[in-house]
């Protein structure tokens, strides 16, 4: 039983930082340059959450006319619901 708890622990923190690192991504876009060391960093932590739902939305047509990219909203709203799915934490 401890066992599970850790690991339910880790995935629940991790998934927190996933979050939290996409939400100061959307922030920071508006108000640090492209090029800036920490928006990189931020770009390649979220890349692999960003990139399958961007592939997965890019199958649909109606979607291709939109002129923006609508997958960083989509990933960030799935992960909030991932994460309100996981039953809480306590000892």
């Amino acid at each position: 039983m401890q066992l599970l708890y850790v690991v339910a622990a880790t995935v629940g923190i991790v998934l927190r930082l996933l979050y939290f690192a996409m939400f100061l991504y959307a922030i920071l876009s508006w108000i640090v340059a492209e090029d800036h060391p920490i928006m990189a960093v931020l770009a390649v932590v979220t890349a692999p959450i960003i990139f399958p739902v961007r592939a997965l939305l890019s199958r649909i047509p109606a979607l291709e006319r939109l002129p923006i990219d609508i997958s960083f909203l989509v990933a960030f709203v799935l992960l909030g619901m991932v994460m309100s799915a996981l039953p809480p934490l306590t000892l």
